[in-house]
């Protein structure tokens, strides 16, 4: 970009830019780094915030069911084997 606005060359461009950014003490590497590290950083609080959110949702719909409704279902293949031990 800065070889665009300038008219410079590539190299003397990207020399320019990390001269420019040593003068003002901040290094080419945390110019790249920092970016990278908030917008991850966002997403993983983001990801936390949702999946709270969502097992808050579902602790509170189930917990205010009766425990009637909440059976376990067994498959065929159990229910037989218990059958055939039962005899």
């Amino acid at each position: 970009m800065y070889a665009a606005i300038t008219g410079l060359g590539f190299c003397k461009a990207a020399r320019g830019v990390t001269d420019l950014l040593q003068r003002n003490l901040l290094s080419s590497y945390a110019v790249w780094w920092l970016p990278s590290f908030v917008l991850n950083s966002l997403v993983l609080t983001a990801a936390l915030v949702w999946g709270t959110a969502v097992a808050l949702a579902f602790y509170l719909q189930v917990s205010h069911q009766p425990t009637a409704t909440m059976q376990v279902h067994t498959s065929g293949w159990e229910r037989r084997s218990r059958f055939r031990r039962a005899m």
